[in-house]
């Protein structure tokens, strides 16, 4: 939580969290199973931290969650994001809602081979709307394409000071993610505006 609040505190437009079920079925921050126990916060806990203040991209961790995230974003005004790896996520968020953009999480290959699959044709297959592709999967040819064709091209997670400006100067590129929100938030001021930029914690 307090990290979220100094996202607030730097004027980030979004926060980033991951989302996973307690076996109480209550909704909880938390990267991986194992962080799921008691005294994680709470999902409800960040909706009314946000209300009001920030938008929210909430990643979906594992499969099932879907009907209780909706129902606790019920009446979240502030942007929104759904996202996930997982593309059956964001198909079922779209039967279940109209009113929740969607995002699909794209990560490189960990034996460091290229990307076999074009990362829009990813999105386009789950109908999701934003291309969420890992740092290094951001090249200059897939961010000039996501310009020319008017695509929603966020990247994650980029911490080092050099490529956040490199990455927020470009046209092509409408979010991104970092750990360091202060130093991402004092970068995009140094950046002639773009219709969107929305760097996250």
């Amino acid at each position: 939580m307090e990290a979220f609040v100094a996202a607030i505190a730097s004027g980030c437009e979004m926060i980033e969290t991951d989302v996973r079920l307690r076996a109480d079925g209550t909704l909880v921050l938390a990267h991986d199973t194992w962080d799921v126990v008691e005294g994680v916060v709470e999902l409800e806990a960040l909706v009314d931290l946000a209300r009001g203040r920030i938008g929210l991209d909430l990643e979906i961790c594992e499969l099932g969650l879907e009907r209780a995230l909706v129902d606790a974003v019920d009446g979240f005004h502030e942007f929104l994001i759904v996202t996930s790896i997982f593309p059956q996520v964001l198909q079922d968020i779209h039967r279940l809602t109209t009113h929740i953009d969607t995002g699909l999480v794209i990560e490189a290959p960990y034996d460091g081979s290229p990307l076999t699959e074009d990362p829009f044709d990813l999105v386009d297959a789950c109908n999701a709307h934003i291309a969420l592709v890992e740092d290094v999967l951001a090249t200059p040819e897939l961010i000039v394409r996501a310009e020319a064709e008017h695509r929603l091209l966020w990247v994650w997670t980029v911490n080092d000071g050099a490529r956040i400006s490199e990455l927020l100067a470009q046209p092509g590129v409408t979010g991104v993610i970092t750990d360091d929100q202060a130093l991402a938030c004092s970068l995009r001021d140094e950046v002639p505006p773009h219709p969107i930029k929305t760097p996250e914690i």
